[in-house]
């Protein structure tokens, strides 16, 4: 039976993910290409859940507190995704980066924003990147080490509200300094709701991200 969720009751990103694993926990929720076993990975909402539970316990570690900005640093990844999930349901606000922006462009977003924390994807990109002195980096290199393997596997929600900010994105900088856009739980539901009623998309639909979120 197809489910829709309107922003009305989803309320949050999070909130939204929350009530498409109540609805569909047997669905397929996403697909990935995983470069060390070569071979299309299928989730779960369900077993989406689970995972962004061990994401969300990592980050319950590091102290951060609701409204804290944590910075995401990376090709478009399912990594990505269940990062944000977990940042949304603790309250936190994400901000993008382009990943081949110039340095001092993500010098000026990372002080500007007063970032707490960065997931960036290889040791390679964190020995270049001279500018996270002193900045809580996560690599994905190493997300193992840093992922905990016992956790409580209940979703962490803290109070979170519709107008709540959720995620900073920034212009190119192209003709100065970047500039950042303020974008609430609300504002990105409305127009997802306004798509979908635009656009007729059915249950057995695959979406394909090309762009990351700094988009």
């Amino acid at each position: 039976m197809r489910k829709e969720i309107s922003a009305e009751e989803a309320k949050t990103l999070f909130g939204l993910f929350r009530a498409r694993v109540k609805y569909s926990p047997e669905k397929e929720a996403y697909r990935y290409f995983d470069e060390r076993k070569k071979a299309w990975i299928s989730l779960t909402w369900k077993e989406t859940e689970k995972i962004v539970a061990r994401w969300q316990a990592a980050l319950k570690k590091e102290n951060l507190t609701p409204g804290d900005r944590v910075g995401i640093m990376m090709r478009n990844r399912y990594e990505w995704v269940m990062f944000e999930l977990a940042a949304f349901g603790l309250g936190l606000v994400t901000v993008p980066f382009y990943l081949h922006d110039k340095p001092e462009n993500s010098a000026y977003i990372l002080k500007s924003t007063d970032i707490k924390l960065l997931l960036i994807e290889n040791e390679t990109q964190e020995k270049a990147l001279h500018i996270l002195a002193g900045l809580r980096v996560i690599c994905l290199d190493k997300i193992e080490e840093w992922l905990p393997e016992k956790y409580d596997t209940d979703l962490c929600e803290k109070a979170s509200e519709p107008d709540g900010l959720a995620t900073i994105l920034h212009t190119s900088g192209t003709t100065g300094l970047p500039k950042g856009a303020m974008f609430s739980h609300r504002n990105i539901l409305s127009n997802a709701e306004a798509a979908a009623k635009t656009i007729s998309f059915y249950e057995e639909d695959v979406l394909v991200p090309f762009t990351g979120g700094y988009v």
